[in-house]
């Protein structure tokens, strides 16, 4: 199993795990804006095919109306009818239309009832439909007016995804852990482990390790973490540029050591981690855009 210097490991660990809360920075961004794109698309349409909502209130006429006017001329003509015949016909018709008279106002009265019930409830239709319109077209305006930027915002994100993830590929390319370890959780593994201890065994660590309980409980830690990291990083990064002469005597002291090791594919492997310390470092300076995921 290699032993490496903890010095150089260390480095090259946090510029992989750095890289990888980069690259979940940046495709949460990605995700967003594709959603929110998304969504804004399907709200203008709908407001597109949407029309103002209007009141309709009609005159509530049920059966009980048509029934009672046909029954009033019924016994208007049957009255009339009994003009023909003796008095006690007369009175007697009299009385059943007089009678019929007054059922046709209770009715009456019942019909008003009931269209008053029907038109309330049609005004608070009303209202409920009105609302959503103006809460729709609030929506379709401000969609409106921030679509572009969204996809814009979006296009850039995508081209900075590419670029991190390009600098994450290289510094993989090292080669010292393996393909099925290559992601965020085990990078936050490996990168607190060793910068909390003295332990120079990277194979050791990656064989011994559990990788499923090691996902399930990281989310919410990586989650707490990601920007205190990656704002040490840039910090790191910044502090380098400026005393950057005695970086390079730093990294010079790197290299010295990396060349006096006597396996051959540790020393390169070694040369490989400071190169890609550098290349990173010099990234996480030039590279303006970050802070806009910070």
């Amino acid at each position: 199993m290699a032993q490496y210097n903890h010095e150089i490991l260390v480095n090259y660990l946090r510029d992989v795990y750095s890289l990888e809360l980069l690259c979940c920075k940046i495709q949460g961004k990605v995700n967003y804006l594709n959603s929110e794109i998304h969504r804004g698309r399907q709200t203008i349409s709908e407001f597109n095919h949407s029309s103002m909502p209007t009141l309709e209130v009609e005159s509530v006429h049920d059966s009980r109306d048509l029934g009672a006017s046909f029954s009033f001329i019924f016994l208007l003509l049957f009255g009339v009818a009994l003009l023909l015949i003796p008095v006690i016909g007369i009175f007697l018709g009299t009385g059943v239309i007089g009678f019929t008279v007054f059922l046709m106002c209770g009715a009456n009265k019942e019909d008003k009832d009931f269209e008053k019930s029907q038109n309330q409830k049609a005004q608070k239709n009303f209202e409920i439909r009105l609302s959503h319109y103006e809460n729709l077209m609030k929506q379709a305006r401000y969609y409106q007016s921030h679509l572009d930027s969204f996809t814009r915002s979006r296009d850039d994100s995508i081209i900075h995804l590419k670029t991190v993830k390009n600098n994450l590929a290289a510094a993989y390319g090292v080669n010292i852990i393996p393909n099925k370890y290559r992601d965020i959780y085990v990078a936050y593994y490996l990168y607190d482990y060793f910068s909390s201890s003295r332990e120079t065994d990277l194979d050791k660590i990656l064989q011994t390790m559990l990788l499923d309980q090691i996902v399930e409980r990281l989310d919410r830690i990586i989650d707490q973490q990601e920007e205190i990291i990656l704002n040490q990083r840039m910090a790191m990064a910044l502090q380098e540029k400026q005393s950057e002469q005695l970086q390079q005597n730093h990294r010079a002291q790197l290299q010295a050591i990396a060349r006096v090791e006597q396996n051959q594919q540790l020393q390169n492997d070694y040369l490989a981690m400071i190169d890609t310390n550098t290349r990173i470092t010099n990234f996480f300076v030039t590279a303006d855009y970050i802070n806009k995921y910070l």
